[in-house]
């Protein structure tokens, strides 16, 4: 029983790695995507399959990355007990060193963002130029909401990177100057601190996303119009149903 359990809590952290590293190469996979898209613009056999054909690939290289790190930890790192080598290679937030190595890796997804978001803008303009078609009108129509969801999501990234600073901070720290039990102890709450943020920066880029491309619908309240009824019609209504019941009954 225990041992199944520690399986699924492995699993667990094996998926929980990969979710991570997509939210660190966020924008890199943004700015893929686009490239890729206007690349092959008008090219019917690639719409809609790239995002896929991108996650796909990203989500093989991390799981080669994730068997490869655990298998360092495995073979190297014998001075730790060997659930812990496990957990080193499988999580994140384990390692200082592989901690430090994925800050590095947000601040160029933060590069990439602002750089997409530039080039977007760009194209915005180029397109209002020459825009005559009915494909490069939905083409302007579909840059115009993906530069208006970049804005946003890009200042809740930059917001969630700020959040984690300190244990970005303490992480060097910890790799070039002194790794006390002391700062293990605050590194391990730091961790924890670290996934909190992930969470909540997951959650409202999630709400921005889907309001910004009109997923959800705002509410429309439709105005109300008081309606006067003239107090004879009734009155003459009535009167008219009392004959008709009277000239029944006779």
């Amino acid at each position: 029983m225990e041992r199944e359990a520690n399986m699924t809590k492995y699993v667990f952290f094996f998926f929980d790695h990969i979710a991570v590293a997509f939210i660190e190469l966020k924008f890199f996979i943004f700015a893929l995507e686009r490239w890729y898209a206007i690349k092959n613009k008008g090219k019917e056999q690639h719409k809609g399959s790239v995002a896929f054909t991108i996650l796909g690939g990203l989500a093989l290289l991390v799981s080669i990355e994730i068997f490869f790190k655990t298998w360092l930890f495995w073979q190297f790192d014998t001075s730790e007990p060997i659930e812990h080598r496990l957990k080193k290679g499988l999580t994140v937030t384990t390692s200082v060193g592989f901690l430090a190595a994925s800050y590095i890796l947000y601040i160029g997804s933060v590069v990439a963002g602002v750089l997409l978001l530039k080039y977007t803008k760009g194209y915005i303009k180029k397109l209002r130029l020459q825009s005559e078609s009915l494909a490069e009108s939905f083409e302007l129509s579909q840059s115009n909401r993906i530069a208006d969801a970049l804005r946003p999501m890009i200042i809740l990234y930059v917001g969630c990177g700020l959040a984690c600073a300190p244990t970005c901070v303490l992480c060097y720290i910890m790799v070039f100057c002194d790794n006390t039990p002391y700062l293990k102890k605050l590194f391990f709450v730091a961790g924890r601190l670290d996934y909190f943020n992930l969470s909540l920066y997951s959650l409202l880029s999630l709400v921005v996303g889907l309001n910004k491309f009109g997923i959800i619908s705002k509410n429309v309240v439709l105005p109300t119009t008081d309606v006067i009824y003239n107090a004879d019609s009734h009155i003459n209504h009535f009167d008219l149903l009392a004959d008709m019941w009277d000239v029944t009954k006779h």
